[in-house]
């Protein structure tokens, strides 16, 4: 047996000691089985329970910020509406459109101020600096209502079945009491693991009073965590377009010049297609914090941090410097050689 052990749901490399249950080649460890087992019973089969792949992945690597102590059904039924509306606003991202306007004209239509200014903007000779706001065609609202009431369903769904007999009270009991094993670790008295039953019944007032104030402070950190990523976002594609047309301008010239630097330009050529990557996650990024700000709904992190971007920022500079350094050499060396070609003709 291995010194470590990876759940299948949640990912989490954990000691070969943590509760859990092996099968197959495969390991999920209490917490997560826990999880399945609240889903089971509200949701039903993980067929019934309509998931994608990336969807049920994504709910249970977030999920392990919840305390075992404090999974009742309406602690996880939060955080599904909160994984589910993410991801369906995620999904319909291709369907943003941004008009380029000036401030006034979105503070109109409106738009606040603070608002429009964290979206990407462009300089325009006529009208000055023109805002390009993303318009949904779904706010974080609806989609957070429309995934409760499919939740609303499968659980009438789930307690219509029960009330028929559709499923055996022994069929669920089976369910419950295979979570809270450690199948790979014999107890020291010698005898066998034991399975503890999954406790059932409804919560109590203090138990859903700790829950809702879980479920607050979780949604607190999670606006906090959005509007700090919202403002590196906003912040960082205004340096990173710039970045990049200084780039791309940099090196038409070194291409038209055939500069021979091979090694500074590959190093540009790999900034600008990391650059090009952080300011789309920037510009993807701005529309979906507009969308769940106030929800609650965590959103998921830019692949960089600020220092990252003060590296790059630094970092791209200096390529760009040894270049130009690199291009006023190879006109002088030019303009010197028209020049001793106009000596030697007088000559």
């Amino acid at each position: 047996m291995p010194p470590v052990l990876t759940c299948k749901l949640c990912c989490r490399t954990l000691p070969s000691t943590a509760p859990g249950r092996v099968k197959g080649k495969t390991w999920t460890c209490r917490h997560c089985l826990t999880l399945e087992t609240l889903l089971y019973r509200h949701l039903g089969s993980s067929e019934a329970q309509g998931w994608s792949v990336d969807a049920r992945n994504d709910f249970f690597r977030r999920s392990t910020s919840l305390e075992v102590a404090g999974l009742n059904w309406a602690t996880v039924k939060t955080l599904i509406v909160e994984c589910q509306a993410t991801r369906f606003i995620k999904e319909q991202s291709n369907q943003v459109t941004a008009k380029s306007l000036p401030l006034s004209v979105w503070v109109r239509k409106g738009w606040t101020e603070e608002a429009v200014k964290q979206d990407p903007s462009e300089e325009d000779p006529h009208q000055g600096t023109l805002y390009a706001v993303p318009v949904k065609s779904t706010t974080m609202k609806e989609a957070r209502q429309l995934v409760e009431e499919q939740l609303q369903q499968k659980e009438k769904e789930v307690l219509a079945n029960k009330k028929k007999g559709k499923r055996a009270a022994k069929d669920e009991d089976t369910e419950e009491q295979e979570w809270d094993v450690v199948p790979h670790k014999p107890a020291a008295s010698g005898e066998g693991p034991t399975a503890k039953k999954a406790k059932t019944g409804t919560p109590s007032a203090a138990a859903k009073e700790k829950a809702e104030k879980s479920a607050l402070r979780a949604a607190s950190q999670a606006n906090k965590a959005n509007e700090a990523m919202a403002l590196l976002a906003a912040k960082s594609t205004g340096v990173l377009s710039k970045l990049l047309k200084s780039s791309q301008a940099l090196q038409q010239q070194a291409q038209k010049a055939n500069l021979d630097l091979p090694e500074a330009l590959k190093s540009l050529e790999e900034a600008m297609e990391r650059g090009n990557v952080w300011n789309k996650a920037c510009v993807d990024a701005l529309p979906l914090a507009t969308a769940a700000k106030g929800t609650g709904a965590r959103l998921a992190d830019l692949p960089f941090s600020g220092k990252d971007l003060q590296d790059y920022t630094k970092a791209t500079a200096e390529v760009q410097k040894e270049i130009r350094i690199a291009l006023k050499a190879l006109k002088e060396k030019e303009k010197e050689k028209v020049a001793e070609g106009g000596v030697a003709t007088e000559k």
